[in-house]
């Protein structure tokens, strides 16, 4: 049955913490853009991390530095708003101001397409680099934070409890790992019982909108009528729906 996620379509906030700028949640995609995962359960928007002044990206998509860029950001402070994570820099090396992203669009910083940013004072070194305008920030390719060097923080090192791990791969939304039993193998793949993942996707009763789905892993026992982690009537009806058709499949 289509339904909604904790958390999900219009009830809880996402509270993921932007690591420069911090703000939480994605942004609009010409703003500060969505989040792209750090590693460690910290995130920064993606171009809050582009335009950080040490980092690089590469040809296949990978944004080096990124950690270096976090680290430096809790020592120096916004110049527009006083608050640290500041990591877009004026490329005039006599200049100390130092901006959040947005804090530097807000300041009227010139940004160039070769990524060099020129705060509003010196906006006069301009070199002819054609600039990027307010409806030229959105990253719509693929990016993501390379994560050589990383070094795992203290409370890392002795893992974490399945319960507690919360991810998204693609657009899909993990909110339980499970746990593996005897019967999780098969075909030489393992199956977590309990495991709970999330998807957004298009209705099977109306063609017109999207809605959450949700995909469990179950341990039936047969000859007891039960099954593992949810409600009894195991196994459910197959259905399959073609809009317009008036023909519904069952299996």
């Amino acid at each position: 049955e289509p339904t909604v996620p904790p958390g999900a379509g219009g009830g809880g906030a996402d509270e993921r913490l932007c690591a420069l700028c911090l703000e939480r949640g994605d942004q609009p995609c010409q703003e500060a853009g969505r989040l792209l995962y750090l590693g460690q359960n910290e995130w920064a928007h993606v171009n809050c991390a582009l335009w950080s002044a040490e980092v690089v990206e590469e040809g296949d998509g990978a944004l080096r530095n990124v950690h270096a860029a976090v680290a430096r950001g809790r020592q120096m402070r916004c110049e527009h708003c006083g608050r640290p994570g500041a990591t877009v820099g004026c490329c005039l090396a006599a200049c100390l101001a130092n901006y959040h992203f947005m804090c530097a669009r807000r300041h009227r910083a010139a940004f160039q397409r070769d990524k060099r940013v020129f705060c509003q004072r010196h906006t006069r070194l301009l070199d002819g680099t054609e600039l990027v305008q307010d409806g030229g920030f959105a990253v719509l390719r693929r990016v993501f934070v390379d994560f050589g060097g990383l070094s795992l923080k203290r409370k890392f090192l002795g893992g974490l409890e399945p319960e507690a791990v919360n991810m998204m791969i693609g657009s899909i939304r993990i909110d339980s790992l499970g746990a593996l039993t005897e019967l999780s193998e098969s075909e030489g793949r393992l199956f977590p019982v309990g495991y709970q993942c999330w998807r957004l996707y298009w209705s099977t009763r109306d063609a017109r909108r999207r809605c959450w789905y949700r995909c469990r892993i179950l341990e039936h026992r047969p000859g007891t009528g039960t099954h593992g982690g949810g409600p009894p009537g195991f196994p459910e009806e197959n259905r399959t729906i073609a809009h317009g058709t008036g023909s519904t499949g069952r299996g």
